[in-house]
């Protein structure tokens, strides 16, 4: 309920735990994100009646209330209360905060996102942002999971194929290129299929410019940006195509 606190290297901290007891003790999930600049920091949280609330950073629209507004926080429009994503009413399923956007999924398998855009990191087919929930109408009512990164979201489908958008110049998306077909030719509005991995993903997880997903066989496939190893195929080399994560046991 507020955005003060002990002072932190010049910025306002809380040192222990506090409860968002706006919430109560009805949360069944929760997502935050992380924003090197501190501008587009977010926080959602799903309750067992299928509400969704949001709270933080307000400046490109994520917390979905259909407003960039909110009171001054060191300079950026925020909440630090939570604030009910009106449009999804009681039907939401699964929550993840991205890099100053959100998606959600409903009930009916539906893909709802909304916030920054300027990566096509929606799905909508545009680079506009959105301050209210928009379907992912190209996914139709069959997804299953949703992981929003950086700039770029993957979701999976109920029939095991894994499909991603958004940006795309380190390669996350999985279409074995760092191109695009929006944004100056470096990002996808709509969503693209990992076709590497056919229809066996059980699980994805999008990170700030790579993205990895599990087989059915238990393998761990990764992609996109490699700078410090995070892919796990022992090189630093970028892959812009899924590549199997060396896991051993030690």
């Amino acid at each position: 309920g507020t955005a003060s606190g002990q002072n932190c290297d010049g910025f306002p901290c809380q040192k222990s735990p506090q409860q968002v007891k706006v919430l109560g003790a009805g949360v069944v999930q929760v997502a935050a994100n992380r924003d090197d600049g501190c501008s587009e920091v977010h926080t959602c949280a799903r309750k067992a009646d299928g509400t969704l609330w949001c709270w933080g950073s307000n400046e490109k629209g994520q917390l979905g209330d259909g407003t960039t507004k909110g009171q001054d926080c060191n300079g950026w429009p925020c909440k630090p209360s939570p604030q009910q994503v009106p449009a999804l009413g009681t039907s939401v399923v699964e929550v993840s905060a991205g890099e100053g956007h959100t998606c959600a999924r409903t009930g009916s398998q539906k893909l709802w996102c909304w916030g920054n855009n300027a990566g096509g990191q929606l799905g909508s087919g545009t680079v506009l942002p959105e301050l209210s929930p928009v379907p992912v109408t190209a996914l139709g009512a069959s997804v299953v999971e949703v992981s929003a990164g950086y700039n770029h979201t993957c979701a999976r489908k109920g029939d095991g194929t894994l499909w991603c958008w958004g940006s795309n110049g380190s390669g996350q998306l999985g279409d074995g290129t760092t191109k695009g077909q929006d944004c100056s030719g470096w990002c996808n509005a709509l969503p693209v299929q990992v076709t590497a991995l056919g229809t066996a993903v059980v699980e994805v997880s999008a990170g700030y410019n790579h993205t990895c997903a599990r087989k059915q066989s238990g393998t761990v496939w990764c992609w996109g940006k490699n700078q410090l190893g995070q892919l796990g195929d022992g090189t630093t080399i970028d892959r812009p195509t899924p590549v199997q994560a060396h896991l051993t046991c030690q």
